[in-house]
Protein backbone atom coordinates (compact mmCIF):
# COMPACT_ATOMS: atom_id res chain seq x y z
CA UNK A 1 0.00 0.00 0.00
CA UNK A 2 1.34 3.26 -0.85
CA UNK A 3 2.04 6.30 1.71
CA UNK A 4 -1.00 8.01 0.78
CA UNK A 5 -3.74 5.06 0.43
CA UNK A 6 -2.52 4.65 4.06
CA UNK A 7 -3.24 7.94 5.13
CA UNK A 8 -6.79 7.96 3.85
CA UNK A 9 -7.57 4.57 5.41
CA UNK A 10 -5.93 5.57 9.02
CA UNK A 11 -8.27 8.82 8.30
CA UNK A 12 -10.98 6.55 7.57
CA UNK A 13 -10.81 4.43 10.78
CA UNK A 14 -9.62 7.28 12.98
CA UNK A 15 -13.14 8.98 12.11
CA UNK A 16 -15.16 5.85 12.71
CA UNK A 17 -13.63 4.83 15.49
CA UNK A 18 -14.57 8.16 17.16
CA UNK A 19 -18.08 8.87 15.54
CA UNK A 20 -18.56 5.09 15.38
CA UNK A 21 -22.42 5.97 14.42
CA UNK A 22 -21.35 7.47 11.28
CA UNK A 23 -22.15 7.19 7.26
CA UNK A 24 -21.60 8.53 4.47
CA UNK A 25 -20.96 8.61 0.71
CA UNK A 26 -17.63 8.27 -0.82
CA UNK A 27 -17.96 11.84 -1.53
CA UNK A 28 -19.27 12.80 1.82
CA UNK A 29 -16.02 11.15 3.55
CA UNK A 30 -13.62 12.93 0.99
CA UNK A 31 -15.66 16.22 2.14
CA UNK A 32 -16.57 15.84 5.96
CA UNK A 33 -14.47 13.05 7.46
CA UNK A 34 -11.38 13.55 5.87
CA UNK A 35 -11.12 17.13 4.67
CA UNK A 36 -9.43 18.69 8.03
CA UNK A 37 -6.33 16.51 8.24
CA UNK A 38 -6.29 15.50 4.42
CA UNK A 39 -7.35 18.63 2.23
CA UNK A 40 -7.67 17.89 -1.56
CA UNK A 41 -8.16 14.23 -1.00
CA UNK A 42 -9.93 12.41 -4.14
CA UNK A 43 -13.31 10.59 -4.16
CA UNK A 44 -10.93 7.68 -6.07
CA UNK A 45 -8.17 7.36 -3.08
CA UNK A 46 -11.61 7.12 -0.61
CA UNK A 47 -12.66 4.31 -2.91
CA UNK A 48 -9.67 2.57 -3.04
CA UNK A 49 -8.83 3.11 0.90
CA UNK A 50 -13.11 1.96 1.58
CA UNK A 51 -12.45 -1.59 -1.05
CA UNK A 52 -9.31 -2.55 1.46
CA UNK A 53 -11.60 -1.63 4.75
CA UNK A 54 -14.26 -3.52 3.04
CA UNK A 55 -12.25 -6.35 2.80
CA UNK A 56 -11.54 -6.37 6.36
CA UNK A 57 -14.83 -6.17 7.58
CA UNK A 58 -13.87 -2.47 9.36
CA UNK A 59 -16.67 -1.12 7.48
CA UNK A 60 -20.06 -2.07 5.72
CA UNK A 61 -22.31 -0.75 2.88
CA UNK A 62 -25.71 0.04 2.55
CA UNK A 63 -27.74 0.79 -0.67
CA UNK A 64 -30.53 3.25 -0.40
CA UNK A 65 -33.80 3.02 -2.40
CA UNK A 66 -32.31 5.19 -4.96
CA UNK A 67 -28.97 3.28 -5.50
CA UNK A 68 -26.60 5.90 -3.58
CA UNK A 69 -23.91 3.55 -1.71
CA UNK A 70 -23.45 4.39 2.08
CA UNK A 71 -20.38 3.40 4.10
CA UNK A 72 -20.40 3.20 7.93
CA UNK A 73 -18.42 1.19 10.70
CA UNK A 74 -18.76 -3.10 10.28
CA UNK A 75 -16.32 -4.25 13.31
CA UNK A 76 -14.01 -1.91 14.96
CA UNK A 77 -11.95 -4.53 15.66
CA UNK A 78 -11.45 -5.61 12.43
Amino acid sequence: MDAELDQVVVGIRKYLLEFPHAADTVDGIAAWWLARDLPGVSAIQVERALELLLATGFVRTRRLGDGTVIYALGKADA
